[in-house]
């Protein structure tokens, strides 16, 4: 292909996994929409940049009260 030096279709794909996360999808619902049968191999398809870590978000305590019906650490 002109131009695009050493692009391969694998490129596509690795692409598409990544921006399907990216936009919030599911690992799980990505990683079988993929075909991936390891956790390992769906990784190398991932890559989390210090931007992604420095916007991670924690749920409040009111917010996982919330989640857990009430329990503040959920039931045992």
């Amino acid at each position: 292909m002109a131009g695009l030096g050493e692009f391969t279709f694998h490129d596509l794909r690795h692409s598409a996994i990544n921006n399907l996360r990216l936009a919030g999808n599911d690992h799980f619902v990505i990683k079988q929409a993929s075909g991936h049968k390891t956790d390992s191999a769906f990784q190398r398809y991932n890559l989390v940049t210090e931007e992604e870590m420095k916007g991670m978000k924690w749920l409040s305590q009111k917010e996982e009260k919330n989640r857990n019906n009430g329990h503040l650490y959920g039931r045992l």
